[in-house]
């Protein structure tokens, strides 16, 4: 099991327990200490839980959003596929919206290779990386820095992604079902709602564990995006359903 479905398993369980102690969460989760207790650490450094007397302790039960360095060390391969992927679709003289999550921040080695770019976006992490290139003009969001993800949110970061149109706008998820795209967090569901109203076209970067999968809150239905980009090719019932609302599907070796 991937370190975020871990994770995601122990807070499901905090949400309907609040308190529970070591052992009942050992039986629950089917984790061996050694690895709960890691998780457990990493949860309690977001301050999502609270450890005290052998029992743990939910802190926050609606927070689902992981920090950025949980998030960047899952599924690595599977990110820089799609970024590589997503490569095809940026060009020189460009407009880019991006948003700050870790698949995005793959697309990086890309941007570099490319003459007289604007980019806008609300993630620390690759406005730095992109910072000390003279082709990229780069704009970052202003507002409340959402803790431990790296992601500049709020009114105000809103506001600031409304006075830009881009050519392109490239976001991700936390899930994509028949019924719409999803996210975690309201906050990152607003700014990307928001990136999606200023494109001229909306590419989501989706990794294969987020496909028929949904979260707490929905972001858009399949009409706000034109394309998916993911690692591995989905099921075909997905592929035609998304084809059907004109959205098109990439994916390592399509033309194989």
């Amino acid at each position: 099991m991937y370190k975020t479905e871990r994770l995601g398993n122990i807070m499901d369980i905090l949400n309907q327990k609040k308190v529970v102690n070591m052992r009942t969460l050992e039986n629950l989760t089917f984790e061996s200490r050694s690895t709960l207790r890691r998780d457990l650490i990493v949860l309690e450094g977001e301050h999502k839980i609270r450890r005290k007397f052998g029992q743990v302790e939910l802190v926050n039960g609606n927070n689902m959003e992981f920090g950025y360095h949980t998030r960047s060390s899952e599924n690595k391969n599977s990110k820089k596929i799609i970024a590589e992927l997503a490569s095809d679709f940026i060009g020189n003289n460009q407009a880019l919206i991006i948003d700050s999550s870790t698949t995005a921040a793959y697309l990086e080695p890309y941007l570099n290779e490319k003459n007289n770019l604007i980019v806008i976006t609300n993630g620390l992490q690759l406005a730095m990386k992109i910072n000390s290139n003279p082709e990229i003009k780069t704009y970052i969001a202003g507002g409340k820095l959402r803790p431990f993800s790296g992601s500049i949110v709020g009114d105000t970061a809103r506001e600031f992604l409304g006075d830009f149109h881009a050519d392109t706008a490239f976001i991700s998820c936390e899930g994509i079902n028949a019924d719409g795209v999803y996210m975690a967090s309201d906050e990152q569901t607003a700014i990307k709602k928001q990136m999606i109203n200023q494109a001229e076209h909306v590419i989501l970067l989706c990794d294969h564990t987020k496909i028929n999968k949904s979260d707490y809150y929905r972001m858009c239905d399949h009409t706000s995006i034109d394309m998916i980009i993911t690692d591995v090719k989905p099921t075909d019932a997905f592929v035609q359903s998304m084809e059907q609302t004109g959205v098109e599907v990439v994916y390592e070796n399509e033309q194989i």
